[in-house]
């Protein structure tokens, strides 16, 4: 027995779940000690214009790849140098995506399908 939602049903739920988690997503500051490096070094990048070497203090930081920081520092171009801007592209992998919600072939690959392929 299938018991697979509506397409709109599942708009609608995945629009919901979004929404709650971009509520108060800046509220919080930044916490322990990864979250606010990993956002000074996207904040560095950004105000440099240096997309290539990501930097810390003015020094190569090469602990992880550039992808997140790319990801950051475009956000900071349009929500400005926030926390919630720090955090907005982290929210979309937070929550796990039940195989009943996602179809089941995709035409093209997307994050939601990605994660059911993992967490469904």
């Amino acid at each position: 027995m299938s018991s697979s939602l509506p397409p709109r049903a599942t708009a609608v739920l995945l629009a919901l779940v979004l929404a709650l988690l971009a509520f108060r997503l800046g509220a919080v500051p930044l916490l322990g000690p990864d979250e606010p490096r990993y956002t000074r070094v996207a904040v560095e990048m950004h105000r440099a214009g240096e997309w290539v070497t990501p930097t810390l203090q003015g020094e190569p930081w090469l602990e992880k790849t550039p992808l997140f920081y790319w990801l950051a520092g475009g956000a900071f171009s349009v929500l400005g140098e926030t926390e919630a801007a720090a955090r907005e592209f982290s929210r979309g992998n937070a929550w796990p995506v039940p195989r009943s919600l996602t179809p089941t072939r995709c035409a093209s690959p997307s994050p939601c399908s990605a994660c059911a392929a993992v967490c469904g």
